[in-house]
């Protein structure tokens, strides 16, 4: 989806980032890896101040210090020790984010617990090129909500973002009362892929939600592929910005600690060698 010249670039981004992790021999799987890889939201972290934790046990040690990033696969989140929510409410931070439900139960409870919400099974697209990224239907630009009580599309100065871009997003479900409000939604016309077809969404599907709890505070979104490298690298849009929003809303100038969750595997490395979050050839060329 990402632009071919791109591409190349996140290739070679993935060469710089070897020691991450073993790179697949199959170039076909490493360019996937190295679209889906977080390099790009590690290295935001790194420049807001926080240092990386290892497991859960170091985080729940001082939460008012700490937050929790669990992004793709949540299906682990009842291994919280004392709870999430208890983490929360003792001041820790959290943002989670998928674009699949939950299925593991308990795991499930502690998400609902939490947030008061579910993550929906269906996919939504948008059948209107004008409220998609590069006319793709699956690719839909995240809104901000009506009376959002943060606005996450804005810069320090107030200035509008670029287009903030989905990719094969969910929607959250209420499941109880909450007190997490809604940050952003997709468009009215958004519809959501069912065996049958696409059919009608009501209303204006909601993707974030967040807010404080107790001490802490949450960000709750339906697509975690609003942060990955395919995603943030583009120059059209302004999903780094809305990154470096979100981060700094739960930061909230006391946490400086992270345990950093992508698809199950804890990410260690947040200094990572990238000049720029949109690295171009000449930066790439000086690394390397």
């Amino acid at each position: 989806m990402i632009r071919p010249a791109l591409v190349g670039m996140l290739l070679l981004l993935g060469v710089l980032h070897a020691q991450d992790a073993p790179p697949p021999l199959d170039p076909v799987a490493r360019e996937k890896a190295v679209r889906e890889g977080t390099h790009v939201l590690r290295r935001i972290l790194f420049d807001e101040g926080f240092t990386a934790r290892e497991t859960l046990d170091e985080i729940v040690e001082s939460p008012e210090k700490s937050m929790l990033v669990v992004l793709g696969n949540l299906e682990s989140l009842h291994r919280v020790p004392g709870g999430l929510r208890r983490f929360v409410e003792k001041g820790g931070a959290v943002l989670l984010a998928s674009d699949r439900p939950i299925r593991d139960r308990e795991s499930l409870a502690a998400f609902v617990e939490l947030a008061g919400v579910s993550i929906a099974g269906n996919h939504l697209i948008t059948p209107n090129f004008w409220e998609c990224y590069q006319s793709r239907e699956y690719c839909p630009f995240l809104l901000p909500a009506a009376g959002a009580r943060v606005n996450l599309f804005v810069d320090p100065e107030g200035v509008p973002l670029k287009p903030v871009a989905c990719n094969v997003p969910a929607q959250l479900l209420s499941r109880r009362n909450t007190t997490l409000g809604v940050f952003a939604v997709l468009t009215s016309s958004a519809l959501q892929e069912t065996a049958d077809g696409p059919r009608p969404v009501e209303g204006w599907p909601v993707l974030v939600r967040g807010g404080p709890l107790g001490e802490g505070r949450a960000m709750i979104v339906a697509d975690h592929s609003l942060f990955i490298n395919e995603m943030m690298m583009p120059q059209d849009t302004g999903n780094v910005e809305f990154a470096v929003n979100v981060v700094r809303y739960l930061r909230a100038e006391k946490r400086d600690r992270v345990l950093f969750f992508d698809e199950g595997v804890v990410q260690t490395r947040l200094d990572l060698p990238l000049q720029s979050p949109r690295l171009n050839l000449d930066e790439l060329l000086a690394l390397l």
